[in-house]
């Protein structure tokens, strides 16, 4: 009874549709071999890039080659026209592949180069303004002036970062150029973003406050000599060039770093993966089997036979 049942089953199954019948049916189904791409039954696909007028030329050449002179010639040169042209696309779909891999990663790579660069700013800025607040114990302030200092590291091993760092040095600089000192504000600054341990910052500080001074006492004695005040900018004003110049060079060093790494990796990614790569390497070892089988009966018939 069973088995009955079963049989029936199958013989309405089997009756039912296999597929589109009509012909707009069929012409909305017959790119659905598009989805696996390189078994597709469409000899030319313009939508990757196959040209029909190459397509034809090619078909061409080879007609004119064999110039076959019985239907069975004519299918086995046919054929091998096909294959061929289906042949070229296993190995322009490993190009685009490597292509899409390469350029997507790029842009990843930039992206991400961005957006860590943005984190440790943020986070730098956010100490920073803290730091700058005031009523803050002692424990707080060593705490933060700590987490400052760890994130300006991180930001100095970037070119991104160094390029963060300088801009916040260089409006310091250009105030010295115009008044011959800076704020105290300038110099939690400067400290910020040189490293409190770095030596031009803290002489850059200490300068700042003895020609600070000088520039008091002379508003008070209205008899300013203009030289000093002058030697002194100069003084302060070459020395944070100094430090911009050293921070400058290490920004560059950190781009040709970062280039290298960034074609040492891109190479890396020349070979597709490997679930990718065994489908395209599959389909062209089929191809080509079929290729260079239809050609040894084409010699044959003519009375060539291949090497090997």
């Amino acid at each position: 009874m069973v088995s009955d049942i079963k049989a029936q089953a199958s013989r309405e199954n089997g009756g039912r549709s296999k597929g589109p019948v009509s012909p707009q049916g069929k012409r909305w189904t017959r790119l659905n071999a598009l989805k696996l791409g390189l078994f597709s039954r469409e000899l030319v696909v313009a939508s990757a890039g196959e040209s029909q007028q190459k397509a034809d030329a090619f078909r061409s050449a080879v007609w004119e080659y064999f110039q076959p002179q019985d239907p069975v010639t004519a299918l086995l040169v046919d054929d091998l026209f096909k294959t061929w042209w289906r042949l070229q696309r296993p190995r322009r779909c490993e190009t685009a592949e490597i292509r899409r891999r390469t350029d997507t990663a790029l842009y990843r790579r930039h992206y991400e180069k961005i957006s860590d660069a943005g984190s440790l700013k943020g986070r730098f800025m956010r100490d920073y303004v803290r730091l700058c607040s005031a009523g803050l114990e002692r424990a707080e302030r060593e705490a933060l002036s700590l987490s400052l200092g760890e994130t300006r590291k991180q930001l100095a091993q970037t070119s991104l970062g160094l390029e963060f760092l300088i801009g916040l040095i260089q409006p310091i600089e250009t105030t010295v150029e115009t008044r011959g000192f800076f704020s105290a504000s300038a110099a939690v600054t400067l400290l910020a973003a040189c490293g409190e341990a770095d030596e031009c910052a803290q002489s850059s500080v200490t300068l700042n406050e003895l020609f600070k001074r000088e520039v008091e006492k002379s508003k008070k004695a209205k008899a300013a000599d203009k030289t000093t005040l002058e030697q002194n900018k100069l003084v302060l004003s070459e020395l944070l060039k100094s430090k911009i110049r050293d921070m400058r060079r290490e920004e560059n060093i950190f781009r040709k770093l970062e280039s290298a790494e960034e074609e040492a990796y891109l190479a890396s990614l020349v070979m597709p993966p490997a679930e990718c790569s065994e489908k395209i390497h599959r389909a062209e070892a089929a191809l080509e089997r079929r290729f260079f089988r239809t050609l040894n009966y084409l010699l044959a018939l003519q009375g060539v036979k291949l090497p090997g």
